[in-house]
């Protein structure tokens, strides 16, 4: 029981097991560095997710939760990672890291809660999925949050783009991405064009956004890094409550 194995995703049942284990949801962000990751695991026991040097999730059954620090500790040499970034609701995670030494920095704010759009004027506004009509405005106001044409073009054809706009012009766009398959949250983004920001689209576009992925019966979340104050106001403005952190652990 004292070394991993790489495997090519975590163990279904302990992956259900760590999901259930959080107070909320997962961190698209993280999701995205673990889909991608590489995995290292201890079959019904433990495993653990590597990018690059960065441990990215750590989970431990609870019926081997007494060995949590020395699994720990077998990972670390194994994988060599030096870095650890954690929910600040993975209190198993970081009560672990903390306990090897390791310094922590809050370098994101997460955002579980949501609690009222914010009220606005509708007078010329419109909100709306996209279509294909609509891409080509979308490409033109982007400014590296899509990687390429296509990313838009294939976030359209899932139904998971959508837009705002105002006196016929697409003023920007939002995204929603399941977190996690069989779960209700939904991870929002969002792009304004340049032209149009500091105007308070970005508040408006995700207040609709979340609204209807309430009013759909799912939960919408988002987050932001610490040093993005804009964009936390913006959120904030938006109904959006953030308690959560997401925190950068560091060994000497």
């Amino acid at each position: 029981m004292t070394e991993f194995e790489l495997s090519t995703s975590p163990p279904n049942s302990l992956r259900r097991s760590y999901l259930n284990s959080l107070a909320e949801p997962q961190e698209w962000f993280l999701e995205e560095l673990i889909q991608n990751g590489q995995c290292w695991s201890i079959p019904s026991v433990a495993y653990g997710v590597t990018s690059a040097q960065t441990l990215v999730e750590f989970f431990v059954e609870k019926s081997h939760s007494e060995y949590s620090l020395h699994l720990f500790e077998v990972l670390r040499r194994q994988s060599k990672f030096n870095v650890v970034l954690a929910k600040s609701f993975d209190h198993q995670l970081l009560k672990t890291a903390e306990s090897f030494g390791a310094k922590s920095t809050q370098t994101g704010f997460l955002f579980r809660k949501y609690v009222a759009a914010t009220t606005v004027s509708d007078t010329g506004l419109v909100f709306k999925r996209s279509t294909l009509a609509d891409l080509s405005a979308i490409w033109e106001m982007n400014d590296n949050f899509f990687s390429s044409f296509e990313e838009i073009s294939d976030l359209n054809g899932l139904g998971s783009l959508w837009i705002l706009e105002v006196q016929n012009e697409v003023v920007g766009c939002g995204v929603s991405t399941r977190v996690i398959e069989g779960r209700n949250a939904i991870d929002l983004g969002m792009l304004i064009s340049p032209k149009w920001r500091r105007r308070g689209y970005g508040s408006i576009l995700m207040s609709k956004l979340s609204s209807h992925m309430v009013e759909s019966g799912l939960r919408p979340i988002c987050g932001c890094a610490e040093h993005n104050i804009a964009s936390r106001m913006t959120l904030q403005k938006a109904g959006f409550v953030t308690e959560h952190r997401l925190v950068h652990c560091e060994f000497d």
